[in-house]
């Protein structure tokens, strides 16, 4: 975010270089180009400003954090680590040592303080996943990287995980069940006579409750592949296992059904707002973006991290559909719409049921610090060289912990029948 911001700054003083250098007053235009970007600028200036109080209120409740001696240590230690040795290594034996062993047991410690028990025998914990830099991209099977003179693999299309960019709280090291109490209903004050009695009002509470709940996936690779590559099968096959499990948490996010031991998303979260399109759906109107900020107004939550979440599809729709009919201007202009950050990824549904249509996508306006995504511990990997074994293989089964909060329904409104046409 702090790089992205520069970059902003950047641009802006490039404009106002232009302008002084010619001596002349800004075009409406550059107006409002100067406009979006101090918005942009300071709405990045306080998510950076609440991420780093996030980061220290959480490190400092954990009682873990970390001094940049131990930084430095965590980054030496990753460097030396190895996945696809650790991979071998328990296959062959049942367990790891060295580097790796080192590696294991911290995960195995993490995931204890938090009441989990890995059930793998190789684990790498949530704090390292967070520092260790994956920058060699995905293959479909890895067989390109047996040593010839390897390139970087070429990288998976994946879905943008856009959920913590858009500000939610990410808690982390969590222990046991975790219930956070909600004031839910405040006192009302009334009026009496001079001397009259007040009524006894009561305020209620009542609590978001995370739980742990189990989300992962396997791979299957060859022995040969494990043995004969080179040092980028190491990436491979962690960037895979760890991406593809983080892209299903922003999924969840958005739209976990709450169901079938899945969270509870945004999108099924009861209480929203909710703006409709048409009998059958339609392209949002600026009316519509508008509406669904008035309802996070209206139930007093225009506040913290707010942004538009919605499709790729709905973004290129919404760039071209202008503002009224003599402006000029257009819903999306350099990804702010209605003077909020806009984000697109294909990971909000694309294919909602409005009517006789079944390719509505939906659009999601809040404040995403109320979206809350929990972590009981990192990835913990299950190596089953039995499974696939007559076929010369090894299962990698990769799992987590996690689970998504809403503070408060009212902090978000959806759109869940807007069309790209």
């Amino acid at each position: 975010m702090k790089e992205e911001r520069n970059q902003k700054v950047a641009v802006l003083e490039n404009l106002l270089n232009a302008v002084a250098a010619e001596e002349r007053d800004f075009t409406a235009d550059e107006e409002a180009k100067q406009d979006t970007l101090h918005a942009e600028i300071r709405n990045m200036d306080a998510a950076i400003k609440r991420a780093e109080e996030n980061e220290a209120i959480f490190a400092a409740t954990a009682g873990n954090a970390p001094s940049n001696s131990e930084a430095k240590d965590v980054a030496k230690t990753m460097k030396r680590f190895s996945l696809s040795k650790a991979i071998n290594e328990a296959a062959a034996t049942g367990r790891v040592t060295g580097v790796e062993g080192e590696v294991f047991t911290e995960a195995v410690n993490e995931a204890r303080m938090s009441g989990v028990a890995l059930s793998g025998n190789v684990a790498i914990p949530q704090s390292f996943m967070e520092k260790r830099d994956y920058n060699v991209g995905t293959n479909a099977d890895g067989g390109f990287t047996v040593q010839t003179s390897v390139g970087d693999i070429v990288e998976f299309l994946r879905p943008n995980t856009v959920a913590e960019a858009a500000g939610a709280t990410i808690l982390t090291g969590l222990s046991g069940n975790l219930d956070l109490p909600r004031h839910s209903t405040s006192v009302t004050p009334d009026y009496k006579a001079e001397t009259g009695a007040l009524d006894e009002v009561t305020g209620a509470m009542e609590a978001i409750q995370l739980r742990p709940r189990r989300v992962g996936a396997f791979s299957i690779y060859s022995q040969q592949l494990l043995a004969q590559s080179s040092a980028a099968i190491d990436q491979f096959i962690a960037n895979d296992l760890a991406a593809s499990i983080a892209t299903e948490i922003d999924k969840m996010a958005f739209n976990g059904s709450g169901s079938s031991n899945e969270p509870t998303g945004i999108l099924n979260v009861s209480g929203i707002g909710d703006v409709a399109g048409g009998t059958n759906g339609a392209v949002p109107s600026f009316a519509n973006i508008v509406e669904l900020e008035s309802d996070v107004a209206g139930a007093n939550a225009l506040r913290g991290s707010l942004a538009y979440v919605t499709t790729p599809g709905i973004v290129g729709a919404l760039k071209t559909a202008t503002v009224d009919s003599g402006s000029g201007r257009f819903v999306i202009e350099g990804m702010m719409a209605n003077g909020y950050n806009v984000l697109q990824t294909t990971n909000i549904p694309s294919a909602l049921t409005k009517g006789t249509s079944s390719d509505c996508h939906a659009v999601i306006f809040g404040n995403f610090e109320d979206l809350i995504l929990a972590y009981w511990s990192g990835v913990s990997l299950t190596v089953d060289n039995f499974t696939n074994a007559v076929n010369g293989q090894i299962r990698v089964i990769a799992q987590q912990w996690m689970d998504v909060g809403v503070r408060h329904a009212g902090s978000f409104a959806a759109m869940k029948d807007a069309k790209t046409a």
